[in-house]
C-alpha cells in the first residue's frame, strides 16, 4: 500500500512540476490594434507574452500590454520589449498606469514610480531625446549621470543616443504636446476597436458578409 501511495505522490509532482516552473516565470497579455505585431508577426488578441517578446506599430496602429498590477498603453510608430517587471521603449511612446513600480528604461535612463500607489507616466524616445512626463506620482530618474527625482505634474528630458538603436519614425520631434496627442490617439484606436467588437452584429451561424448583412 505505501509503495503505491508514493507512486501516486510522485506522479503527482511530476504533473505539478512544469506548472510551477511555468507560474514562476514572468508573463502578460497584449492586445493589438490595426496592423500591430508581436516579434514581427501577427498575433491572435489576448495572446501571453513572455520577457524577451516585442511590441511593434505602425502610424495607424496602437497596443496595450496587461501585466498585474500594471497597464501599459503603446502608441503609433512605437516598439517596446517586455521585461518582466519591467519594460524597455526601443522607439516611440508609451503611457503606463501601475500600482506595482513598473519601470521603463529607454536606452540607459530608468524611469521608476517612487512608490508602490497607483501612478501614470507617459514616456518618448525619439532621436536619442526622452521626454518624461509624471502625471500622477513622483517618479525617480536614473541615467548615467545619476539618480533624480520628477515630481507629480511636472516634465523633464534626457538626452542619449543608444547604440544599435532602431531609427524612429519620421516626424514632428518630441514635445509635451506631441506626447499627450501621441497617448491620446493610443487611446482612442483601443476604445474604438473595443467598440466595434461589442457592436458588430452578430449572425446566426457567424456568416455575414461586411456591409451586407447575414446571409
Amino acid at each position: 500500500m505505501l509503495s503505491r501511495l508514493q507512486k501516486v505522490t510522485s506522479g503527482i509532482l511530476v504533473l505539478l512540476f512544469p506548472c510551477s516552473l511555468l507560474a514562476a516565470k514572468p508573463m502578460a497579455i497584449w492586445d493589438g490594434y490595426g496592423k500591430a505585431m508581436l516579434n514581427g508577426a501577427s498575433f491572435p488578441p489576448s495572446s501571453v507574452i513572455f520577457p524577451g517578446d516585442i511590441v511593434q506599430t505602425d502610424s495607424h496602429s496602437a497596443a496595450k500590454i496587461s501585466v498585474e498590477g500594471s497597464l501599459v498603453l503603446i502608441s503609433t510608430n512605437s516598439s517596446v520589449e517586455f521585461q518582466g517587471g519591467a519594460v524597455a521603449l526601443r522607439h516611440g511612446t508609451i503611457s503606463i498606469n501601475s500600482s506595482r513600480a513598473m519601470a521603463t528604461h529607454a536606452g540607459d535612463v530608468t524611469v521608476t514610480p517612487q512608490s508602490k500607489k497607483e501612478s501614470n507616466f507617459e514616456i518618448g524616445y525619439q532621436d536619442g531625446t526622452v521626454l518624461i512626463a509624471a502625471h500622477k506620482g513622483n517618479l525617480v530618474i536614473s541615467d548615467n549621470l545619476g539618480t533624480s527625482m520628477l515630481p507629480e505634474g511636472q516634465q523633464t528630458t534626457r538626452s542619449h543616443k543608444q547604440k544599435g538603436a532602431i531609427p524612429a519614425a519620421t516626424g514632428a520631434s518630441i514635445s509635451g504636446k506631441n506626447l499627450m496627442l501621441a497617448a491620446g490617439i493610443a487611446a482612442s484606436i483601443i476604445t474604438v476597436s473595443y467598440a466595434r467588437k461589442s457592436c458588430s452584429p452578430k449572425c446566426p451561424g457567424g456568416s455575414s458578409d461586411s456591409g451586407q448583412g447575414c446571409k
